[in-house]
């Protein structure tokens, strides 16, 4: 056991401290070193290097690779090539935190992995947009512009969402509009994206996909 509550997301004053902590956890943790590959978990040994986009890709089910959009998102990941490799997290949201006075712990380690910083945030991002969402926010009231601190990739942002639905009921995966993937895909400015992400989760929540 642990000490401490989850962060909060009720307010923009939590959202904003949430991501305080956030970045200063990612200032340590997002450490790269020469000898680290893509992969699951913190140990690479016996197991040959993946290329970051299809360490990525291999997330996904096989079921997804006769999408319409599978191409597409294959392509635009392709630029992730040149990011370091650093540790990540894996699975950074707001009940992963906890705060007690000044002291942060960090919980629920078994998605770490090693790959681009991007995917860490990209969490972060999807994480407090679908919860928020979920929580009966409208979609123009999340707070985007407290989000724009973080470091963005528009194509990862896609995979984050497709990610989450494939990880849903298998019919799932067919309800997100592909120009959606597409859009979030190729988009280069953050804000834009986040309110794109907003409006497709928000589509998804009213179709019936599960949080």
């Amino acid at each position: 056991m642990l000490p401490g509550v989850p962060c909060g997301v009720r307010t923009n004053r939590a959202i904003e401290e949430y991501i305080d902590h956030v970045v200063g956890l990612t200032d340590k943790l997002h450490r790269s070193s020469p000898e680290l590959t893509p992969g699951s978990g913190w140990s690479g040994e016996g197991r040959s290097p993946a290329p970051q986009h299809q360490f990525l890709l291999d997330q996904l089910s096989p079921r997804c690779r006769k999408r319409s959009w599978w191409a597409a998102l294959a392509e635009a990941l392709q630029p992730l090539e040149s990011h370091p490799v650093v540790y990540l997290h894996g699975d950074l949201k707001p009940e992963h935190l906890l705060v007690d006075d000044y002291q942060l712990s960090v919980v629920d380690w078994e998605a770490s992995a090693r790959g681009p910083a991007v995917v860490d945030y990209a969490d972060v991002v999807f994480h407090l947009v679908r919860d928020l969402l979920y929580g009966g926010v409208k979609p123009g009231r999340v707070p985007i512009d407290l989000m724009t601190r973080l470091p963005f990739s528009g194509p990862v942002l896609a995979w984050r969402l497709l990610l989450w639905l494939d990880r849903r009921r298998p019919q799932d995966i067919d309800l997100v509009a592909v120009r959606d993937v597409h859009q979030l895909a190729a988009e280069d400015h953050a804000p834009t994206a986040y309110a794109s992400l907003a409006g497709a989760v928000s589509a998804l929540r009213a179709a019936g996909v599960p949080r």
